[in-house]
């Protein structure tokens, strides 16, 4: 029998070059699968973004464009909680102040006057049509009350309703234990908040 000889050297360096083969084989496909699962990704990320800034951009012409009235709305004034709530208070101190015997400067004096400011031109129509010779009698009437709050008033609640109008609920407390609710309606007349009734 014949020997054959091998060479040791052979197979261990084919077996090298087959796994670098295979090694490089793999790697390449891996890739190639990373990179086309990446770009379906970002395609993917693309259109949503698109489609985020197409409602972003409706969204902005939306409350760019308001909706148009015939007057303006509590939304138009910032802060309609407290302008409105500030309106009421200046009102009614300043009123109080007006009436005769209560530290008043006169029945037509500034401070009746400050509290007229404070009425819509309609309500500031009433309160001179039912009293032209005294604007604290015409305010009384407008609120209507016979006797001050001596015990002080206080704001309770403030609300605002869908066609722009806002009421407050003020307490007015009287010296024998009363209290009275009296609820103040105000709009916005030339861009201010103004009272246009008191109940």
């Amino acid at each position: 029998m014949e020997e054959q000889s091998t060479k040791p050297g052979m197979s261990t360096k084919a077996v090298i070059l087959f796994g670098f083969v295979v090694v490089v084989i793999v790697s390449s496909s891996v890739v190639s699968y990373m990179n086309s699962k990446a770009e379906k990704e970002k395609k993917d990320l693309n259109a949503q973004i698109a489609t985020l800034q197409s409602q972003v951009a409706s969204l902005q012409t939306a409350t760019a464009s308001p909706s148009a009235s015939a007057s303006a709305t509590a939304d138009e004034t910032a802060g309609w909680k407290s302008d409105a709530e500030n309106v009421v208070s200046v009102f009614t101190e300043n009123f109080l102040a007006s009436v005769p015997g209560e530290g008043s400067d006169g029945v037509n004096g500034t401070k009746a006057n400050v509290a007229l400011g404070k009425l819509t031109a309609e309500a500031q129509a009433t309160v001179k049509k039912n009293s032209p010779s005294s604007i604290s009698g015409g305010l009384a009437l407008f609120c209507g009350i016979q006797d001050t709050p001596d015990r002080g008033t206080s704001i309770s609640s403030s609300t605002k309703s869908s066609d722009g109008t806002v009421t407050v609920i003020s307490k007015w407390t009287y010296s024998g234990g009363g209290a009275v609710t009296k609820t103040f309606t105000l709009v916005t007349e030339n861009e201010e908040w103004k009272i246009s009734k008191v109940k």
